[in-house]
């Protein structure tokens, strides 16, 4: 009777995979499939920063987003972790709206290198 029991229980959890972005730390945590995505992100939140390690996230929960890595829609907070139908995540900032994403932030860099380079040059051919 009790083996029974155990197998139920052992049937509830799954293994769970976290990448942070910008850092080259991932985590494997055992949860419950009831467990609410956003429990987990703290979790992954706390033992980041109990370990030391850079960068700094802090601890608040609501300014992050898990994104499953194999491309489908992010969770909703609300949403238990064995209903989103992935188990490999990437932990990262939400974005605000009116915000510069990373891409669009490099291709303004670029093309402000390239016009001073071709700014520079034409100073240079001049004299």
């Amino acid at each position: 009777m009790m083996y029974r029991d155990e197998k139920k229980k052992e049937g509830n959890k799954c293994l769970v995979t976290i990448r942070v972005e910008g850092s080259n730390m991932s985590y494997k945590l055992v949860v419950k499939k009831k467990e609410r995505v956003e429990a987990l992100i703290c979790k992954v939140l706390r033992s980041h920063h109990l370990e030391g390690r850079l960068p700094t996230l802090g601890l608040k929960g609501s300014n992050f987003v898990l994104n499953p890595r194999n491309g489908i829609q992010a969770p909703n907070d609300r949403e238990k972790i064995g209903l989103v139908g992935s188990r490999s995540f990437v932990l990262s900032k939400k974005l605000e709206e009116g915000s510069i994403t990373v891409d669009e932030n490099k291709l303004q860099t670029k093309k402000w290198k390239a016009w001073l380079k071709k700014y520079l040059n034409l100073k240079i051919l001049s004299h």
